[in-house]
């Protein structure tokens, strides 16, 4: 099932505003290296925003820490120069992202420029990098551990086996399951 036919259901109220703006906003401003791709493509950004959205809902995050999220789910797989294992693509996206914020007058976040930077590697660099740049990190790295769930819940496209349940940040996210299943896909849910 498609995002589109999702979010039109009511229960979702709360973020379709905010998801259409930035969906839009991903289609028709930004960039893929992939744009064919079947794996991380614009229709994997589209559901790795709704989670991401979904959550900040969740934990009732502020107008700015959402877009910080919405925007690291727009950027982040944009420079991939492969579907299969791209480490660095991650820096290369967050690089991007800050040339389109100067060129396109798009406020820069440097938290969404790390989330972005990092989110393709191990949890521990990640955090460690966030802590050096925040001396109050514990909201920063809550952020970044919402947009590895985010990231992490899309992981069903590729099929069960690449979800480890163990492997989720937050709480929220194992509640968000159902719904990765549906739009993965999944019959049985």
């Amino acid at each position: 099932m498609s995002v589109e036919k999702i979010i039109e259901s009511s229960e979702f109220n709360p973020i379709k505003a905010k998801y259409l703006y930035w969906n839009n906003f991903m289609y028709d401003k930004v960039k893929f290296n992939l744009g064919d791709s079947l794996i991380h493509s614009t229709e994997h950004t589209s559901r790795v925003l709704l989670f991401a959205l979904l959550l900040a809902d969740h934990y009732q995050l502020n107008p700015q820490d959402t877009d910080i999220l919405a925007m690291a789910a727009v950027f982040h797989d944009t420079r991939r120069l492969n579907d299969h294992i791209d480490t660095g693509h991650g820096e290369r996206a967050a690089a991007y992202y800050a040339t389109f914020c100067v060129n396109s007058g798009l406020p820069y976040e440097k938290l969404t420029y790390l989330i972005i930077s990092y989110h393709d590697r191990d949890d521990d660099l990640g955090i460690s990098m966030i802590a050096e740049q925040f001396p109050n990190h514990e909201k920063a790295i809550f952020l970044y551990k919402i947009f590895k769930d985010s990231d992490g819940l899309d992981r069903l496209r590729l099929g069960s086996k690449w979800l480890d349940l163990n492997r989720l940040r937050t709480d929220y996210a194992l509640k968000l399951l159902p719904l990765a299943k549906k739009l993965n896909g999944f019959t049985n849910v």
